[in-house]
């Protein structure tokens, strides 16, 4: 290190690998779950999706995103009378949720037309 008599005018700033990271910016273990599904979904990484939504609707049950995330995994995957379900959930939680709502018509327009579901929105372990 420099002695400070030949720093000069030069002051002492902190190191930038010291400074934690916008979330953003954070790798992607450390990003939230919004952004880790974005991630996920853009690079149709499905099977990875569906492990982060089911772990997501077990934290957040309440929350009508990881619902409509875990039925567009299951979907892209396959599944859709298991995808349906989890749209079905998506749109019991938040009506207004537009993207859950036309992924459940795309669902819907593949499948026999389904009875009332019982079916809590609870999460579930596969």
């Amino acid at each position: 290190m420099m002695k400070d008599s030949a720093r000069g005018n030069f002051r002492q700033v902190v190191p930038l690998d010291s400074r934690q990271l916008p979330y953003w910016q954070a790798g992607p273990s450390q990003q939230p779950r919004f952004l880790q599904a974005a991630a996920m979904a853009g690079s149709r990484r499905w099977a990875e999706l569906e492990r982060l939504a089911r772990d997501w609707t077990t934290v957040e049950p309440e929350d009508g995103e990881p619902w409509y995330l875990l039925g567009l995994a299951l979907d892209r995957q396959g599944r859709a009378a298991d995808a349906r379900l989890a749209l079905q959930c998506s749109l019991q939680l938040d009506p207004a949720r537009k993207a859950a709502r036309q992924q459940l018509a795309d669902v819907d327009s593949r499948l026999p037309p389904a009875g009332p579901s019982d079916t809590p929105c609870r999460p579930e372990r596969p």
